[in-house]
């Protein structure tokens, strides 16, 4: 996850290599943190992005629009992945779908001047 961040999101404008990185990545490993998460290593699927530190951290870089897309299509009380997940304990066990959102770190900071809606489920 650094290196996706030092390498991909150091291409955006607002986004600067150190202090961007350690900023996004200490309100992501506090919320990890605060879940009691072990997982050995953070890795794209694992972003909390439901929180709102961590999703107001990771807007702030991105072009205006991507709010509703991380709520809405990402990962939220109010996502689609949540809903599905909700109904299908199979997946909700491994937060399968919500974890699909891993697209996400990888894909917007190329769309800087394009608009994307990054990822949609529909199962």
């Amino acid at each position: 996850m650094f290196d996706r961040l030092y390498e991909d999101w150091s291409t955006l404008d607002s986004f600067q290599r150190t202090r961007g990185v350690l900023k996004l990545m200490a309100k992501v490993i506090h919320r990890l943190w605060k879940e009691g998460n072990n997982d050995p290593l953070i890795m794209p699927g694992s972003l909390p992005v439901y929180d709102a530190d961590v999703r107001n951290e990771v807007i702030y870089y991105l072009p205006q629009g991507w709010d509703p897309v991380l709520e809405r299509d990402v990962d939220g009380e109010r996502a689609e992945t949540t809903e599905i997940e909700n109904k299908d304990t199979r997946f909700g066990s491994v937060q399968a779908c919500r974890r699909a959102g891993s697209v996400f770190p990888g894909s917007a900071p190329s769309t800087t001047n394009q608009w994307c809606v990054v990822w949609s489920s529909s199962a």
